[in-house]
């Protein structure tokens, strides 16, 4: 059986919804009573209404549509037919309370059952409606689910081709053979050695302190000045780094096209990192001065990969914005926990 739940928020919207309703309905069509029997009535008959749409809604059509035709429909004469005992009795003992006139002698027999059918009918309509759309919801939900899952699984399965021992052995060994000769490259070495480290030891679908992601932003800029002299860029990070957390390597792919794509040896250009962490945010900008004399071959993986990082562990807590024009290049972005 599925299972479908309303949540904090749907709680309180169809409360209220259903009060709307009901002082509606005493305004526009009261009982023929006092006003205690007027309230009292209207409040029986909205309870009727509301367990029809709910019934239906949250267990019947959950737990028969598509799956037993038969159960279906006795269910749903077996909610009719209580449907009609209430509503019947309502206005033979309730209305009637203080010798107020009987609304079902008063009335063509015809015309109430017609008009009660027909308010059952909408009723069920509406939550049939409701059942569908919460379907919905929960196939894209489960769709996304299983992509995230497919992801990890890929990227678990790429780390396990990778033999990260006689990999750190080798740049170990190599750290160690240069470094009398070169500390330069040996230096080069060591900041590569924490990349990969950070790399293989973080999963992507569990949370890292913003920190660490700092430091490897740090190690890949001081990576790339070790690459190439006379670099300039600027990096920037402050708040709450101890305290907050996020999903690893969310960040990197920015900071690389910046250095691909932007200016990074000019002095009064240089390229702008700033991070801010705070307990339940973080704000990331990177803006550079584009590099017309780069042509790069691009094939926008890296963006569209990020991109689906967000949706698989950010949708609707994260806000991307590009600004660009033929000389500049800015990109921010905001993570809500």
């Amino acid at each position: 059986m599925i299972s479908i739940k309303l949540s904090q928020k749907e709680k309180i919207k169809h409360l209220i919804y259903w009060l709307i309703i009901t002082a509606f309905l005493c305004v526009v069509d009261p009982v023929p009573a006092n006003l205690f029997v007027q309230i009292v009535s209207t409040l029986i008959i909205m309870l009727v209404y509301m367990f029809v749409y709910y019934a239906q809604c949250l267990y019947i059509f959950p737990a028969f549509y598509k799956k037993h035709t038969l159960k279906l429909t006795l269910s749903i004469l077996s909610i009719l037919i209580l449907y009609f005992a209430i509503n019947y009795s309502n206005l033979n003992y309730v209305v009637t309370l203080f010798g107020n006139a009987n609304p079902v002698l008063s009335e063509s027999k015809f015309t109430l059952i017609s008009d009660y059918l027909i308010l059952f009918a909408i009723v069920s309509v509406v939550a049939f409606g409701s059942f569908q759309n919460k379907m919905s919801i929960l196939k894209i939900q489960l769709q996304s689910e299983k992509e995230k899952a497919l992801l990890i699984k890929e990227l678990g399965f790429f780390k396990n081709q990778f033999n990260s021992h006689i990999t750190f052995n080798f740049l170990n060994y190599c750290y160690n053979y240069v470094h009398e000769s070169s500390k330069e490259a040996a230096e080069a070495i060591e900041l590569f050695s924490g990349m990969l480290r950070y790399t293989i030891n973080s999963k992507p679908n569990e949370l890292v302190l913003i920190e660490k992601e700092v430091e490897y932003i740090n190690q890949f800029i001081n990576l790339k000045k070790q690459l190439s002299k006379g670099m300039y860029i600027e990096f920037r990070s402050d708040g709450d780094l101890s305290n907050t957390y996020i999903f690893p390597r969310m960040l990197i792919t920015f900071v690389e096209n910046a250095f691909k794509h932007g200016k990074t040896h000019e002095e009064s250009n240089p390229i702008s990192i700033s991070l801010n962490a705070i307990a339940d945010q973080v704000t990331f900008e990177v803006k550079n001065k584009k590099n017309k004399s780069k042509t790069p071959l691009s094939t926008g993986i890296g963006q569209n990969n990020v991109k689906n990082q967000l949706e698989l562990y950010y949708k609707n807590r994260h806000d991307l914005k590009i600004a660009e024009d033929d000389d500049n290049y800015a990109c921010k972005l905001v993570l809500t926990n």
